[in-house]
């Protein structure tokens, strides 16, 4: 069956471009900020028409894509959301833009002092209404805490990079949890690598056995003092994880509770992503259930880290980056519950202290 591929941008709230060479839209859930790049030709002649000199900064961007079977049977959905960061002058016209996080990085620099705040509370007063907080965020209180001359936007990264926050946003709203932040009622979507029901373009799936997987661990364990103990174990060449602990003293003890861990994090898995069609639509830590006829052991369920959406003269296009195996419907027995026991790349404790870092 043919498809009728569609765009709508609209910018200012009172421009439509209904042509374009080129959309791409950049999505992950470890990245606060989202990205689209829209490349429109002949921008001069139709801005002459609507009697506009340019598009400028700041201007808002929202983006539909339509993929539908007939014509006059438009299945619009909303893509991007967000403000043109840059404009470039050329052929075909190019505009840069950012969500939400455009916004937040422009707003005034704080300079405040805090006896004590809770992280939660920090983020409430930062960014009011328009934080969604879960339960998953650490029960931490910040001593001695400083803000000075940071924006609400470098507070959040610095907040991210320190406590192993996962934090992006869904349109206005900017959701704050722990790592594989889902949302109620997540979607999943099905897709079939092969066969009769095919809708997967291409896939550069490895699978890889726990028995290949090095990882090496850099363990730190922070003590009642504020004081902190570190070592290091696992596979000399493996991929870094940093493992934190509260209390634990000594060293031999830190050592088997991280390689514990270690063996943990270990799982069968598939590495890669897939390109499919524009349909289904489909955003970041929703979940993929795929599934092969050819290859039982690409049957599964995973978190999607991030999508990639590209829209052209040549087609609609989704690049989805696979993450966290979930569910592992035929590969190996996993208990009762079917569920992959698997664990944060930091598995973090937090303590009360003296040394909280101010942010500038």
């Amino acid at each position: 069956m043919a498809y009728i591929n569609k765009v709508k941008i609209t910018i200012a709230d009172k421009y439509q471009i209904q042509a374009v060479n080129s959309v791409k839209i950049q999505s992950n859930w470890k990245n606060i900020a989202e990205t689209c790049e829209i490349k429109v030709p002949n921008l001069e002649k139709y801005l002459n028409k609507v009697g506009d000199k340019t598009f400028k900064a700041g201007d808002k961007v929202k983006v539909q894509l339509s993929m539908s079977p007939s014509f006059n049977n438009d299945q619009f959905k909303p893509e991007f959301e967000g403000y043109i960061d840059r404009v470039q002058f050329s052929t075909p016209f190019t505009l840069f833009c950012e969500n939400e996080a455009y916004v937040w990085k422009r707003k005034p620099s704080i300079t405040k002092f805090y006896k004590e705040i809770t992280i939660n509370d920090l983020l409430k007063e930062l960014f009011g209404d328009k934080v969604i907080l879960t339960e998953s965020i650490p029960k931490f209180t910040l001593q001695k805490f400083k803000i000075d001359g940071a924006t609400p936007y470098k507070v959040l990264k610095e907040l991210k990079k320190t406590y192993y926050l996962t934090t992006y946003f869904r349109g206005d709203k900017l959701l704050v949890g722990t790592q594989y932040l889902t949302e109620l009622n997540t979607p999943t979507h099905v897709y079939h690598l092969d066969g009769d029901q095919g809708n997967v373009v291409k896939d550069n799936l490895i699978f890889r056995s726990k028995d290949t997987i090095k990882l090496k661990a850099r363990v730190i364990s922070i003590l009642k003092n504020g004081k902190k103990i570190e070592v290091s174990t696992g596979d000399p060449d493996g991929e870094e994880r940093t493992l934190y602990f509260k209390y634990i003293e000594d060293e031999e003890a830190l050592k088997k509770l991280a390689e514990t861990q270690l063996e943990k994090l270990k799982q069968d898995t598939l590495e890669g992503a897939i390109e499919t069609f524009g349909l289904p639509y489909i955003q970041h830590s929703h979940l993929a259930k795929l599934k092969s006829t050819k290859y039982t052991q690409k049957n599964g369920t995973f978190f999607i880290d991030g999508v990639d959406t590209s829209f052209s003269t040549e087609g609609f296009r989704r690049n989805v980056k696979l993450g966290k195996l979930m569910i592992l419907d035929d590969l190996l027995p996993r208990g009762e519950s079917g569920f992959v026991d698997s664990l944060p790349e930091s598995n973090n404790s937090f303590i009360n202290n003296n040394t909280t870092p101010g942010f500038t």
